[in-house]
């Protein structure tokens, strides 16, 4: 592996990727080059060897806000008819490189949280109804027979 190498790997990738660099762990799935192929060898940072192929550094994404990731994960739920599980969200943000990753949901709380939340945002506004349907008729694989539905737990009930 050298650097030359390496360079062309980030180039031909940046060009498949609509010009834009990737991170170096989707570039290691991309590539098979591994950090340890590179790091402390040619560059002591990905941003380094991204400057020696032409690109400026990739800048950190910003944080959502709630209003953003309720509205995202709704629209994903009107996509498929249904609640996501973690392997659809997973592929919608592979598909769509703006769609948050599945962990990025977490911040809103268990899944009972976040369709407890989404059914109360969706609850505040006309049209929604769809979604309220879908999140309520949403029963997880292994809920216990006694357990409270999804859908009356309240946002408030966080810990």
């Amino acid at each position: 592996m050298n650097k030359e190498h390496i360079l062309n790997e980030i180039r031909r990738t940046a060009k498949e990727n609509g010009g834009t660099p990737l991170g170096w762990r989707r570039f290691f799935g991309e590539t098979g080059i591994r950090e340890s192929d590179w790091l402390g060898r040619y560059w002591a940072r990905w941003s380094e060897a991204l400057r020696e192929a032409g690109f400026s550094p990739n800048q950190l994404t910003s944080p959502y806000g709630e209003v953003e990731l309720l509205d995202r994960y709704i629209s994903l739920v009107r996509k498929l008819g249904r609640v996501p599980g973690k392997g659809d969200m997973r592929l919608e943000a592979r598909v769509d490189s703006t769609f948050p990753h599945d962990k990025t949901f977490a911040r809103l709380g268990s899944k009972a949280r976040l369709l407890a939340r989404v059914i109360e945002y969706c609850q505040s506004r006309d049209g929604y109804e769809d979604v309220i349907a879908s999140c309520k008729a949403y029963r997880p694989r292994s809920r216990a027979p006694d357990a409270e539905p999804v859908w009356r737990c309240a946002p408030s009930d966080a810990p």
